[in-house]
C-alpha cells in the first residue's frame, strides 16, 4: 500500500513538473510560428517582437534568432541582426544558415573580409547548399570581384 501512493504521489508530482515545461516548449513554438506569419507579410518589426517571445521562453531555440536576425536585416539593423547570428553560431557552430545569413549582412555593410570568411566556413559546413550555384562569382548579386575563383 505504501508503495502504491509512492507511486501516485511521484506521478502527481512529476505532472507538475513537466507539464509547465511541455507547456513552455510548445508555447516558444508558438510564438516562433507567430513570427513566421508575420515575417511572411512582411511585417518585421511584430515578426521580430514574437520571435523574442520564443527566445525568452527557450534562449537557444536557433531557428527564432536567425529568423529574427533576417528580420533585422529586412530593417537594414545589421548589428542586431549580426548579434543574432553570432548567438546562433555561439550556440551551434555547425549552423551553416547562420554563417550564410551573417555573410550576406558583412556584404551589405560593405565588410568583404567578414563577408567572404563566413560564406566559405558556410559552404564548409554544407558544400551542397542549393542556395548557391556552383560558379563562386555568382554566390552574391554583384559581387564578382569579391568571390571570383574561391571555390
Amino acid at each position: 500500500m505504501k508503495r502504491f501512493r509512492l507511486t501516485v504521489i511521484m506521478l502527481v508530482v512529476g505532472a507538475f513538473v513537466l507539464v509547465p515545461v511541455v507547456g513552455n516548449a510548445q508555447n516558444a513554438v508558438d510564438w516562433y510560428n507567430k513570427g513566421i506569419d508575420e515575417y511572411d507579410e512582411k511585417n518585421y518589426e511584430k515578426a521580430i517582437e514574437y520571435y523574442a517571445k520564443a527566445i525568452s521562453i527557450d534562449p537557444n531555440y536557433t531557428m527564432a534568432y536567425n529568423n529574427r536576425g533576417s528580420a533585422y536585416f529586412f530593417l537594414k539593423r545589421y548589428n542586431e541582426a549580426i548579434a543574432d547570428y553570432t548567438k546562433v553560431i555561439s550556440i551551434d557552430p555547425n549552423d551553416a544558415y547562420a554563417y550564410n545569413n551573417r555573410g550576406f549582412v558583412y556584404y551589405e555593410m560593405k565588410e568583404y573580409d567578414n563577408a567572404l570568411e563566413d560564406i566559405t566556413v558556410s559552404l564548409r559546413i554544407d558544400p551542397n547548399d542549393s542556395l548557391y550555384p556552383r560558379q563562386p562569382e555568382q554566390r552574391l548579386p554583384g559581387s564578382g570581384e569579391l568571390f571570383r575563383g574561391d571555390g
